[in-house]
């Protein structure tokens, strides 16, 4: 398979969810494109997708990065693409206790959502 004229082997879905305003579009961001890029990120509307090829153990994966908006509004839109993703992402601000509450919220709609359990990161 071939994304951009580079070969892979696996593709790998990993989905960003938090509050809006937390990083998660700047870390998808910085992943795509390296430090730096992630300077003047806008609001994510509803999801982005970013794709990359990536090395690991000698493999070629390709990294499909859905970035979801936190915004209230959106709410329902993760739920299709939480049932997808090979990995979670849960993001949340330091320097905001709100948003590190709200991972509970997160949390509970992956473990609603899906009956396997998927690796879950918090960031």
């Amino acid at each position: 398979m071939e994304l951009d004229g580079e070969s892979y082997e696996e593709k790998v879905s990993i989905i960003m969810l938090g509050d809006a305003g937390v990083g998660k579009s700047c870390i998808s961001v910085t992943f795509k494109s390296g430090e730096g890029a992630a300077d003047k990120v806008n609001t994510t509307i509803g999801i982005d997708l970013w794709t990359k090829v990536v090395d690991i153990d000698d493999k070629k994966l390709k990294a499909v990065i859905y970035d979801t908006s936190g915004q209230e509004r959106f709410r329902s839109i993760p739920k299709g693409y939480i049932r997808k993703g090979d990995g979670i992402v849960v993001v949340y601000d330091i320097t905001d206790k709100e948003s590190f509450d709200s991972m509970t919220y997160w949390i509970s709609e992956i473990g609603c959502l899906r009956d396997d359990k998927p690796p879950i990161t918090l960031s």
